[in-house]
């Protein structure tokens, strides 16, 4: 998902956006889930590498969903354990 302080966007990517934007292939998706007999691994690995980033993502847009042609990344990482704290103050 995508926000943009005003509206939130789920974003569809294909397996290529997905292995070049987390770094993690396939194969060793299914191995994390295998070795942990949990695929939530794979989505904690993932989210640990994007939360709290900043991305440009193009394609088309279906209702609130994007397929994405290209993901591009925008500057550097926010220390998300901060901003998860702030966000739930407010």
């Amino acid at each position: 998902m995508l926000d943009n302080g005003e509206t939130i966007t789920e974003v569809i990517c294909n397996r290529e956006r997905t292995e070049e934007l987390t770094g993690i292939t396939l194969k060793k998706a299914k191995e994390m889930a295998k070795d942990a007999l949990d695929t939530t691994v794979v989505v904690e690995e993932m989210s640990e590498e994007l939360l709290g980033s900043y991305y440009a993502v193009s394609g088309p847009e279906l209702g609130r969903y994007v397929l994405a042609d290209s993901i591009e990344p925008l500057g550097e990482p926010t220390e998300t354990e901060s901003v998860l704290i702030e966000a739930r103050s407010i």
